[in-house]
């Protein structure tokens, strides 16, 4: 068991006990918690994909809405963007800068979709949306320890 000593403002000095785990840098957890987020967004996003594609008629495009682009066309965007997601979400758990910036990227886009989305698919568009609001959030307070 690892031992502290931290100096408090009285006149003594306070032990701390620590289970030797290191710690790594700020925001380390929630950025485990953005990863596993990422693979479950990912995966959303590209179900929704997979739907678009194979029965495009799942989903009913409110008439007169401003992008007029297929079923099948929203169905292969979120597909891609989905693929890509969890490409970003396997950088960000190896530790790449470039997928820290890529998976706030792709957030960012996902919240713009999915906004869109949301006069064809409301409530799963909004749950999307909630989710890359963490992802965002917690790849960029998070801060590794210099090696």
């Amino acid at each position: 068991m690892a031992h502290d000593v931290v100096k408090g403002p009285g006149a003594g000095s306070v032990t701390v006990h620590t289970s030797g785990r290191s710690h790594t840098g700020r925001g380390t957890a929630g950025a485990r918690l953005a990863v596993v987020l990422m693979i479950l967004t990912g995966a959303l996003w590209a179900w929704q994909g997979f739907v678009g594609i194979i029965k495009g008629s799942f989903y009913i495009q409110p008439a007169h809405y401003l992008i007029t682009t297929s079923m099948f066309t929203w169905g292969w965007t979120h597909l891609i963007l989905g693929i890509l997601v969890w490409v970003a979400a396997y950088g960000v758990f190896a530790g790449f800068l470039w997928a820290r910036v890529a998976g706030i990227v792709l957030a960012c886009v996902s919240v713009l979709v999915n906004f869109m989305f949301i006069p064809i698919y409301p409530l799963w568009s909004l749950v999307i949306i909630a989710l890359d609001a963490w992802v965002i959030y917690a790849l960029v307070v998070y801060r590794p320890e210099p090696a």
